[in-house]
């Protein structure tokens, strides 16, 4: 007798009933139960917004200053993010192996201070 341990059940963003078999259509031996089966696919995906901030150069001909609006301290500097994230974990296991994760994209982080253009790099060999 196995036993089954499901994952929690997530509120679905979309239901697709799957048809019948051809054999139910055909065979009139076939009734329909109060039973079904429900199979979830769970994806997850990274959204990446990007706001682009522009201000026009303007030109003081008499003193060749050159000025433009000041742009918001988010933006100020090279590059600035906004990072959040929400976990569930499961088990301590799981726990552990988030560590080991966050281990090794620190450790590429100091070779390459760029994470995104280092993980692109590992994913591109």
């Amino acid at each position: 007798m196995s036993v089954h341990h499901g994952r929690k059940k997530q509120v679905p963003n979309q239901v697709i009933c799957l048809p019948a078999p051809k054999e139910v259509a055909n065979d009139p031996a076939f009734k329909k139960t109060n039973k079904t089966i429900i199979k979830q696919l769970i994806s997850v995906e990274l959204i990446m917004n990007v706001t682009e901030y522009q201000a026009d150069v303007y030109y003081n001909s008499t003193t060749g200053e050159r000025i433009q609006a000041a742009f918001p301290s988010v933006v100020d500097g090279e590059l600035q993010r906004k990072q959040t994230f929400a976990m569930t974990f499961r088990s301590f296991e799981s726990i552990e192996e988030l560590c080991r994760n966050k281990g090794v994209l620190l450790g590429v982080r100091k070779n390459n201070p760029n994470l995104y253009t280092a993980v692109k790099e590992i994913f591109n060999r």
